[in-house]
Protein backbone atom coordinates (compact mmCIF):
# COMPACT_ATOMS: atom_id res chain seq x y z
CA UNK A 1 0.00 0.00 0.00
CA UNK A 2 2.96 2.11 1.00
CA UNK A 3 4.84 1.56 -2.42
CA UNK A 4 1.58 2.45 -4.43
CA UNK A 5 0.92 5.37 -2.65
CA UNK A 6 4.57 6.82 -3.10
CA UNK A 7 4.78 4.93 -6.84
CA UNK A 8 1.46 7.18 -7.37
CA UNK A 9 2.52 10.72 -5.96
CA UNK A 10 5.80 10.96 -6.06
CA UNK A 11 7.60 12.26 -8.76
CA UNK A 12 10.98 14.06 -9.32
CA UNK A 13 11.18 17.77 -11.25
CA UNK A 14 8.46 17.62 -13.84
CA UNK A 15 8.47 13.95 -14.92
CA UNK A 16 5.06 12.25 -15.23
CA UNK A 17 6.30 9.07 -15.17
CA UNK A 18 5.15 6.97 -12.11
CA UNK A 19 8.48 5.63 -10.63
CA UNK A 20 8.82 1.70 -9.32
CA UNK A 21 9.08 1.50 -4.88
CA UNK A 22 10.77 -0.40 -2.84
CA UNK A 23 10.29 -0.86 0.54
CA UNK A 24 12.13 -1.30 3.71
CA UNK A 25 10.59 -1.70 6.58
CA UNK A 26 12.47 0.71 9.56
CA UNK A 27 12.33 -0.02 13.53
CA UNK A 28 10.10 2.55 14.84
CA UNK A 29 7.00 1.68 12.20
CA UNK A 30 7.93 3.86 9.37
CA UNK A 31 9.33 2.97 5.64
CA UNK A 32 12.50 3.94 3.64
CA UNK A 33 11.17 3.91 0.06
CA UNK A 34 13.69 3.58 -2.67
CA UNK A 35 12.27 5.20 -5.91
CA UNK A 36 13.11 4.45 -9.58
CA UNK A 37 12.33 6.11 -12.59
CA UNK A 38 12.63 4.17 -16.13
CA UNK A 39 11.42 6.66 -17.97
CA UNK A 40 14.65 8.03 -18.91
CA UNK A 41 17.04 5.82 -21.16
CA UNK A 42 20.49 5.81 -20.70
CA UNK A 43 20.20 7.85 -17.31
CA UNK A 44 19.71 6.33 -14.04
CA UNK A 45 16.95 8.59 -11.58
CA UNK A 46 16.77 7.16 -8.28
CA UNK A 47 15.77 8.44 -4.65
CA UNK A 48 14.61 7.83 -1.47
CA UNK A 49 11.93 9.12 0.64
CA UNK A 50 11.15 8.13 4.69
CA UNK A 51 7.33 7.28 5.65
CA UNK A 52 7.28 7.84 9.36
CA UNK A 53 4.99 5.57 11.00
CA UNK A 54 2.56 8.40 11.73
CA UNK A 55 2.26 8.89 8.38
CA UNK A 56 1.72 5.35 7.44
CA UNK A 57 -1.05 5.14 9.89
CA UNK A 58 -2.95 7.52 8.68
CA UNK A 59 -2.87 6.10 4.83
CA UNK A 60 -4.26 2.58 6.58
CA UNK A 61 -7.05 4.70 8.20
CA UNK A 62 -7.59 6.77 4.91
CA UNK A 63 -7.74 3.41 2.53
CA UNK A 64 -10.00 1.88 5.52
CA UNK A 65 -12.09 4.91 5.19
CA UNK A 66 -12.31 4.41 1.64
CA UNK A 67 -13.74 1.02 1.87
CA UNK A 68 -16.28 1.20 4.40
Amino acid sequence: MAAARLGANARHACCTAEPSAVLEYLPDGGFLVRLHCAAHPGREVRWEETVDAATALGWVADLAAEHS
